[in-house]
């Protein structure tokens, strides 16, 4: 028994020396070099994993035993890398059973007790200044405790004309997104349209701007100086409503009625249009082309029969022969072409014509008349034609002899 209490003595004694010996060197530690270590501490990171080591901690309170059967309800709330308030319910139970159940038992009480709690936070938990991760060697984009991007001091003197093109661009792009986060939409900020209608993307009765709001390349050097000093103006970190775009739904809203004014004024052209037709007035006469010079004046053509008669012949017409009885079966005669006269003329139209020939077992009158009456002319011309070509070669002949 006496060694027991000796060892337990003993232990005692051990533990209050580790507690004497860890106060001491807390006491001598470096203040500076411990809020130093605090400084890297990874807030964000911190805030991810305490809703589970929370869980898990109250979890093992809950069901431990060491404080017998118990409930426990966490209620949470801080704001994260955003400034945005994060609040929640962490409730836990002293054993692993099922407990649909929860308090309070009213939905309603519950969305109520939610919506106090968010609200008690949000008058609270004060909102921090977050500065935005940039390179060392360019001017910092602030925000401010709303969350709206400030111009820091900037100065302009020690700014080359490159440096400052990029700290305008850099603080309106950041400007836009802040507005209108980016997506597929608008991938950046839109100078161009916003140049054109500045009245859709902020308010240009609050901001007179010096100069337009363009791409900044496009300006002259003197234009982004004023613009920059402007700006360090309207959006200092102390400026109580620095400027900011419209939010992207106003935007929206503002752009689609500027378009459709538009269009009702221009019009689809499907609209039907109702007008008063003109004064009934006489038609006037259509004018030639050329109205000094008149056309001349056209006689009126006779109208002539569906066939125009032939012109008369100049071959003297050939007697009429008495009608010979042809030779042979007259259903079996071959019809055989007229010829032509000479090379200077033909047969006029009407005694060239052949009735075409007929199969049947006789022929008509007329129709032997008139095939008789074409061979007997036939035969009468053939010498004249004869004649004619040989005096044709004879001539030719004779120019022949002439041109040697």
């Amino acid at each position: 028994t006496n060694d027991e209490g000796k060892e337990k003595k003993r232990k005692e004694n051990a533990g209050a020396e580790y507690q004497k010996a860890l106060t001491e060197l807390w006491e001598k530690a470096d203040r500076d070099g411990y809020d130093e270590r605090a400084k890297g501490i990874d807030v964000n990171d911190n805030q991810k994993q305490f809703k589970e080591a929370m869980y898990s901690a109250l979890c093992a309170l809950c069901q431990n035993g060491q404080l017998g059967p118990c409930e426990m309800m966490l209620l949470t709330g801080y704001r994260d890398g955003a400034n945005n308030l994060v609040a929640y319910k962490l409730q836990v139970h002293h054993n692993d059973d099922d407990h649909p159940d929860t308090f309070p038992l009213n939905e309603e009480e519950e969305i109520a007790m939610g919506d106090s709690w968010n609200d008690w936070c949000e008058a609270r938990i004060p909102k921090r200044l977050i500065e935005q991760v940039t390179p060392a060697d360019e001017p910092h984009n602030l925000r401010n405790a709303d969350g709206v991007p400030v111009l820091g001091d900037v100065n302009l003197e020690q700014l080359t004309p490159a440096a400052l093109t990029k700290v305008l661009t850099d603080f309106l792009r950041a400007l836009w997104y802040h507005s209108w986060p980016q997506d597929c939409v608008r991938p950046s900020i839109p100078l161009v349209e916003i140049e054109v209608h500045p009245e859709d993307f902020y308010d240009t009765s609050k901001f007179l701007f010096p100069v337009a709001l363009k791409p900044v390349e496009m300006m002259l050097l003197i234009e982004r100086y004023s613009l920059c000093t402007y700006l360090s103006t309207i959006s200092a970190v102390e400026t109580v409503h620095p400027f900011v775009f419209w939010p992207k739904k106003n935007i929206v809203d503002r752009v689609a009625r500027r378009e459709a004014e538009a269009e009702a004024e221009r019009g689809t052209g499907d609209e039907i249009v109702v007008s008063t037709p003109p004064p009934a007035t006489s038609a006037a006469p259509i004018s030639p082309a050329n109205p000094s010079t008149p056309p001349p004046a056209t006689p009126a053509a006779p109208i002539s029969p569906a066939k125009a008669p032939a012109p008369p012949s100049t071959t003297p017409p050939a007697p009429i022969l008495p009608v010979q009885e042809s030779v042979g079966t007259p259903a079996l005669e071959e019809h055989i072409p007229v010829p032509m006269v000479n090379d200077e003329g033909e047969l006029p139209a009407e005694e060239a014509e052949v009735v075409p020939r007929r199969r049947g077992r006789k022929r008509a009158a007329d129709e032997v008349d008139t095939r008789r009456v074409t061979r007997a002319r036939v035969a009468e011309q053939e010498p004249a034609q004869v004649q004619t070509r040989g005096s044709k070669k004879t001539a030719g002949k004779k120019r022949g002899s002439v041109r040697h």
